[in-house]
C-alpha cells in the first residue's frame, strides 16, 4: 500500500510531463498511429500499418528500408502531397494542408525520388524559379547559386536540364531543395549516382546545416552505412518501424558489426511476431524506470512486463501486472487533483485568409510559363494556328446558304414542254411569271417543271423536292391590273395573281429558307414591275 508521499511524487513525475499535442509540435515530424492503403475495400494493398515515428528538431533522421517498404509513401504524407487513411501526421508544429502551417510550402524543403524539373530551364533560371516561390531577392538567389554550383560540382549555370546526365540532374533538383535553407529537408535517395568524395561533403554539409542552424533532415538511402552518420534512424519494413534509434545504440544494443546486420536481426525478429520498441522516449521520461523487453508500439506486448505509452514526449502511463495501488480517503483529500496543460492550436493570422494568391508565385509561373512559350516557338504556332485553322474550316463549311435545292414549278401560262419559259422584260410582257421564275433560277435553285399540280405535289410528298410554286394561267394580265387598280383591284385579279406554295416543313431550316427566297423574289418583280409603270418614287425602302 502507497501512502500520500508516493503518490503525490508519481503525480509530480508525470505532471512535468507536457501533453501530447504540445509535445508533438516541439518536433519536427511527428507521425502516430499512420494508416495508408492502396486498390480497393475488398483486396486492399497496405503501405503503411499503424506507423509511428518522431523525428525531433535539428537532427539527421535517417529512413532507411528496402524498395517497397513504403518510404516514399510515408514522405508524400509527410510533405501534404498524399493523405492518410487514418492516422495522425504533424509537421513543424501543424498539420501538413492546414492553414498557418507553411506546409506544404517554404518552409519545407521536398527532394523526390524522380527528377521533377523542367527541362527547357537552365540551372539559374531553375533556382531562380524556386528561390522566387520561397520569396528570395535576386541578389540572395545569386549568392546560393555560387556556393551551390561549386558544393554540388554543377557544370555551367546556363546549361539547360535536359541536357545534364541523371545524376547532375538529380544534383540540379537537391540545390533546388537547398537553396532557400527550409527548416524541414526532406531528401528522398539524394546521394544515389554520386560521387563518393561528394556524397562525404553532402553528408557534411547536412551535418553542419543541422548543428549550426537548426535544421531538420529527414534523409532515405540504399547505402545503410553510410546512414551511421545520422543522429537518429529509422528502419522500416513492410509498413512498420522496427526501430527507432541512433545507429550506435543499435550496434551497441545488438552486438553487431554493422546496421545491416542490425536490420537483418529485427527483420528476423519481425518473422517471428516480436518487434523491437525504440527507447527513444528515455528523453522524456527520465524520471519512470522503463522495464527492459520493451517492444514496438503497434506489436504485442507480454503480459509479464510493464506498459509504457512510448510515443515520444506523450503521457507515460504504468500499468504493472499483479501490483495494486490502494488509495484512501484521507490520502485522496490530501493530494491535490493534477491540472492537465491545455492543447492550444497554432495561430492562424488575419493575412493567411486574405493571401489568395501571392505575387512571387504569380511572378514565378508567369516568367516560366512565357519562357517555355518562348523556347518552343514551333509548338506555339502549332497550339495557336490550330484554333485558327478550325475556325477558318468551319466558316467555310458551315453556315453558308443551301445550294442546288429543287423546286418543283406549275407554270399554267406556258404550254409545258412546248414553250420555254424565258426571261421577257418590259411592262407589257405576256410572261411575267417567266421573269420572277428566272430570279429563282439566278439563285442557285434547281427548278423542275410539271404539267399537272398533282404530278408536281406528289414530288414534295416523295421527298424529290422541297416545295411546289403554282402559278395560274392569267397571273400577267391579273398582276398588271392589280398593281393598275391598287386597293381597288377585283377579286379574280387577287386570286389570279397569287403564287400557290405546298412545302415540305419536315426539316425547319431548309423550309424557311425557301419561303424567304421566293418571298423576296416575288416582291422584286413587283418592284420591277411598278418602275415600269412610272411610280417608283412611291416604293423607296420597299423589299
Amino acid at each position: 500500500m502507497e501512502g500520500p508521499s508516493d503518490l503525490e511524487m508519481k503525480r509530480k513525475q508525470l505532471k512535468n510531463q507536457m501533453s501530447t499535442v504540445q509535445t508533438r509540435r516541439q518536433q519536427a515530424v511527428c507521425v502516430r498511429r499512420a494508416y495508408k492503403k492502396y486498390g480497393s475495400k475488398n483486396s486492399p494493398y497496405i503501405i503503411l500499418d499503424g506507423l509511428n515515428m518522431t523525428v525531433p528538431k535539428g537532427t539527421i533522421y535517417g529512413l532507411l528500408g528496402a524498395s517497397g517498404c513504403g518510404k516514399t509513401t510515408l514522405l508524400n504524407c509527410i510533405v501534404g502531397r498524399k493523405r492518410l487513411n487514418s492516422g495522425e501526421i504533424w509537421v513543424l508544429g501543424g498539420t501538413p494542408g492546414s492553414r498557418g502551417s507553411g506546409v506544404p510550402g517554404p518552409r519545407v524543403g521536398y527532394m523526390p525520388q524522380e527528377v521533377a524539373l523542367n527541362g527547357e530551364f537552365t540551372i539559374r533560371e531553375t533556382l531562380k524559379y524556386f528561390g522566387w516561390l520561397a520569396d528570395l531577392k535576386d541578389k540572395e538567389i545569386e549568392e546560393k547559386l555560387v556556393f551551390l554550383m561549386d558544393f554540388l560540382m554543377l557544370p555551367d549555370a546556363d546549361r539547360q536540364v535536359k541536357n545534364l546526365s541523371g545524376g547532375q540532374q538529380r544534383r540540379v533538383s537537391l540545390a533546388a531543395t537547398l537553396v532557400h535553407d527550409p527548416e524541414l529537408l526532406i531528401l528522398d535517395e539524394p546521394t544515389v549516382g554520386v560521387d563518393p568524395l561528394l556524397r562525404a561533403n553532402i553528408w557534411k554539409h547536412l551535418v553542419k546545416i543541422t548543428k549550426n542552424g537548426g535544421t531538420t533532415v529527414i534523409i532515405t538511402t540504399h547505402y545503410i552505412d553510410e546512414a551511421r552518420q545520422a543522429h537518429l534512424i529509422g528502419l522500416m519494413r513492410g509498413g512498420y518501424l522496427l526501430a527507432e534509434e541512433s545507429p550506435e545504440r543499435l550496434i551497441s544494443q545488438f552486438n553487431a558489426q554493422s546496421l545491416e546486420d542490425v536490420f537483418l536481426k529485427l527483420s528476423v525478429v519481425q518473422n517471428m511476431g516480436k518487434r523491437r520498441r525504440s527507447s527513444i522516449a528515455q528523453g522524456v521520461t527520465e524520471t519512470i524506470t522503463v522495464p527492459t523487453g520493451v517492444v514496438n508500439e503497434g506489436a504485442a506486448i507480454d503480459d509479464e512486463i510493464c506498459e509504457i505509452s512510448g510515443e515520444f514526449g506523450d503521457n507515460v502511463s504504468i500499468a504493472s501486472r499483479g501490483r495494486r495501488v490502494s488509495i484512501s480517503p484521507d490520502s485522496v483529500d490530501a493530494v491535490a487533483p493534477m491540472e492537465i496543460p491545455s492543447d492550444d492550436e497554432p495561430v492562424v493570422k488575419c493575412t493567411d485568409y486574405l493571401k489568395i494568391v501571392k505575387m512571387n508565385h504569380m511572378k514565378a509561373l508567369v516568367w516560366k510559363n512565357f519562357l517555355w512559350m518562348w523556347r518552343n516557338i514551333p509548338i506555339m504556332s502549332f497550339i495557336i494556328g490550330l484554333p485558327v485553322v478550325q475556325t477558318i474550316i468551319f466558316c467555310l463549311s458551315i453556315g453558308h446558304e443551301p445550294k442546288g435545292l429543287s423546286l418543283s414549278v406549275v407554270n399554267n401560262e406556258i404550254d409545258y414542254p412546248y414553250e420555254k419559259c424565258e426571261f421577257l422584260p418590259g411592262c407589257n410582257s405576256s410572261r411575267l411569271s417567266c421573269n420572277y421564275l428566272s430570279f429563282l433560277q439566278n439563285n442557285s435553285l434547281n427548278l423542275k417543271y410539271y404539267n399537272t399540280t398533282e404530278e408536281a405535289i406528289n414530288t414534295v410528298e416523295n421527298g424529290q423536292t422541297w416545295a411546289t410554286l403554282v402559278i395560274p394561267a392569267n397571273f400577267s394580265d391579273a398582276l398588271r391590273s392589280r398593281v393598275n387598280s391598287g386597293r381597288a383591284a377585283k377579286a379574280w385579279d387577287l386570286e389570279s395573281s397569287t403564287v400557290y406554295v405546298h412545302q415540305d416543313k419536315s426539316n425547319e431550316n431548309i423550309g424557311t429558307f425557301i419561303q424567304r427566297i421566293y418571298t423576296i423574289h416575288y416582291n422584286r418583280s413587283l418592284r420591277i414591275l411598278f418602275c415600269l409603270v412610272n411610280i417608283c418614287q412611291e416604293l423607296e425602302g420597299f423589299q
